[in-house]
C-alpha cells in the first residue's frame, strides 16, 4: 500500500475564543482554551485523535439544561473513547490529540454550521440549552470549542510534514449498543472515507485473530464529506492514511475489556505498520 503526503487547503481559524458576544465570558478564567495533547513527543508514524473525548460543559452554559446523568451518557460524549486513545498512545508511543468539551457544547467532527454541529435534540433527549441559538452564539462555541482543537491537530501535521515524518491518523470514538431503539451488534467498527487500504488491512487482521468477533465494515457509520471534519480534513486532504475506529462502549465500560481493546488495538497497528508505504512530502509538488 503507498499513499502520498501533499499540503492542505486548511488554513487555522483565529479568534479570541474565550468572549462571548454580549461580552459575558464563555469560558471562565480557569477553564481551558485549548485542547489536551497527550504524549507531545511521541515517536510512532501514528497520530491519534479523540473528537469527543469530554462530557465537561462550561460553566457558563449551565449543563445545557441537563443532568449530571444525560451529559455522562453516549448523548454528552464517547464513553471510554478518551481512556482508550491515551492507553493506546501509551503503547504506541505516540502523540494523542483529544477534545476538551461535551459534544453537545459543539460537535468537534462536524462541520461547523451543519446541521449536526448543535444539536437541539439527541438520541430523543431534549437539550434546552441548545436551542434557538444566534449566530453569534454559535461562533463564539466554534472559537472555545472547535477551532483550539481543530488548530492544534493542523500545527502538529505541519511541524511534522515539514520535520518529513511520515503520519498515520487514527481517530478513536465509541458507540451505544442501542440508538434510537436499534440494537448494533458490531463490538467494533471500522470507518473510511476515500481510502480505506488501512481499515481494510486492520479488519483483515482482527478476523484472523479473532474470528468470533462481529466487525463492522464502515458500521455503525460512515465517513462522508460534509458530515465528517476530522479524517475528510485533516486526512485525506493531505492524502494520509487514516482510520475511524469505533468501539461499541460496553466493551470498554470496564478495566478489563479497556485493557484488552487497548492492547489489540495496538498489536493490530503494530502489525500493519510494515505493510504502510509513505511518499515522502520532499517528493511531491
Amino acid at each position: 500500500m503507498t499513499y502520498g503526503s501533499r499540503s492542505t487547503p486548511y488554513t487555522p481559524h483565529s479568534s479570541t475564543g474565550r468572549m462571548a458576544p454580549d461580552n459575558r465570558p464563555l469560558l471562565a478564567d480557569d477553564e481551558p482554551l485549548d485542547c489536551e495533547v497527550f504524549n507531545p513527543d511521541g515517536t510512532s508514524k501514528f497520530l491519534i485523535l479523540c473528537d469527543h473525548a469530554s462530557a465537561a460543559v462550561p460553566r457558563s452554559l449551565h449543563n445545557l439544561g441537563l443532568s449530571e446523568q444525560q451529559l455522562n451518557d453516549h448523548i454528552g460524549w464517547d464513553p471510554g473513547a478518551a481512556a482508550l486513545t491515551r492507553g493506546l498512545a501509551g503503547m504506541l508511543n505516540a502523540t494523542a490529540i483529544l477534545s476538551r468539551w461535551s459534544r453537545l457544547v459543539i460537535d468537534c467532527n462536524r462541520p461547523p454550521g451543519s446541521s449536526q454541529s448543535i444539536l437541539a435534540i439527541s438520541d430523543g433527549v431534549r437539550v434546552a440549552g441548545n436551542e434557538k441559538l444566534t449566530p453569534d452564539q454559535i461562533r463564539a462555541r466554534a472559537d472555545s470549542a472547535f477551532w483550539p482543537y481543530h488548530n492544534k491537530i493542523s500545527s502538529v501535521l505541519d511541524e511534522r510534514q515539514k520535520d518529513h515524518r511520515p503520519t498515520v491518523i487514527v481517530s478513536m470514538h465509541s458507540f451505544t449498543p442501542v440508538l434510537n431503539g436499534n440494537r448494533r451488534p458490531w463490538e467494533i467498527g471500522f470507518l473510511y472515507g476515500q481510502d480505506d487500504s488501512l481499515a481494510q488491512e486492520l479488519m483483515q487482521w482482527l478476523k484472523r485473530e479473532r474470528p468470533d468477533l462481529k466487525i463492522g465494515d464502515n458500521q455503525p457509520y460512515q465517513v462522508r464529506q460534509g458530515s465528517d471534519y476530522a479524517i475528510p480534513v485533516h486526512a485525506e486532504l493531505r492524502g494520509l492514511y487514516s482510520v475511524l475506529i469505533e468501539m461499541r462502549n460496553n466493551e470498554i465500560a470496564n478495566e478489563i475489556g479497556m485493557m484488552f481493546w487497548t492492547s489489540m488495538l495496538a498489536e493490530g497497528l503494530k502489525s500493519i505498520e510494515p505493510k504502510l508505504r509513505f511518499i515522502s512530502p520532499k517528493s511531491l509538488k
